[in-house]
């Protein structure tokens, strides 16, 4: 008897089975998601939140599959896209001060021919460098980067400062940091006097 019930599980089982795979078409590729999704370390976005034109503007930068789309409706074909220069300007504010300084931003002038072939430039800018260097990531398959050349330096990404040609993100951090210590003599001047 408990071998007669074992025997219909197992045939019942293999008819189930059976019916299952005969439902599936074994000719069609099957379709299976081999990534970690949002768990993936290089799952950069194709969509930003970016300003664009000044600091505040908001808007959001699409990646699509040919086109660049900005606030889901003007767009610039790749094709059209001529190159883009890359600027980081870093902080003037000093410790605890949130008004009247230049908060860190990352600017990205992308030059592209419009559609009457005349020649284009769209601001993009950033607050977070995450976003700015995951953005420069697309951006670089999509166009040329030039570098913004001080006249005064023989070598692109170099600029001038107190006489000397060196790294234009450390001369941007050299002159923050004048700026907060020129706050904070000014604030200490203003100490003395009371």
């Amino acid at each position: 008897m408990k071998i007669l019930r074992q025997m219909r599980f197992f045939i019942f089982s293999f008819l189930a089975a059976l019916a299952t795979v005969s439902s599936i078409d074994l000719t069609q590729p099957v379709k299976i998601k081999a990534d970690f999704g949002p768990a993936d370390t290089n799952n950069n976005s194709k969509r930003f939140d970016a300003w664009c034109g000044e600091r505040g503007d908001n808007c959001t930068v699409e990646f699509a599959a040919d086109r660049i789309i900005i606030n889901g409706t003007n767009s610039v074909k790749f094709n059209k896209i001529k190159s883009f220069t890359y600027e980081e300007i870093a902080s003037t504010c000093s410790t605890g001060q949130i008004f009247f300084c230049q908060k860190n931003q990352y600017e990205f002038l992308i030059s592209y021919a419009r559609k009457d072939q005349s020649k284009g430039e769209g601001l993009i800018l950033f607050g977070k460098e995450k976003d700015a260097m995951n953005f420069m990531k697309i951006i670089e398959n999509v166009a040329v980067r030039e570098y913004i050349v001080d006249p005064r330096c023989e070598i692109p990404g170099q600029a001038y400062y107190k006489g000397d040609c060196m790294d234009k993100t450390h001369v941007n951090n050299l002159k923050a940091n004048d700026i907060k210590q020129s706050r904070q003599n000014f604030a200490d001047n203003l100490m003395q006097f009371r």
